[in-house]
């Protein structure tokens, strides 16, 4: 399905490989995270792709009406404490 589609992509997917390192390496740092730069324009242009896309939008909180404002209002602490005292 995809193959088709995309085959210098895919190939490109099958050789991706990173940068190996040494036995003395590897026992005293981590795992190269570079990968080997060859054949991987498909792939760049992938991640430039995915990279670019816009965040998904957050729906906007429907209007409160008139009581729900007031309801609010009326139980922010400052407003509670000026009823206790009141009393």
């Amino acid at each position: 399905m995809f193959k088709d589609k995309c085959p210098n992509l895919c190939w490109e997917l099958q050789k991706y490989k990173y940068k190996e390192v040494s036995e003395g390496q590897q026992r005293v740092q981590n795992e190269s995270e570079r990968p080997v730069k060859k054949h991987d324009h498909a792939i760049d242009s992938l991640r430039y792709m995915i990279m670019t896309r816009p965040n998904k939008p957050q729906p906007t909180p429907a209007a409160k009406s008139i009581i729900q404002l007031d309801m609010e209002r009326l139980c922010r602490p400052q407003n509670l404490s000026a009823l206790w005292d009141a009393e």
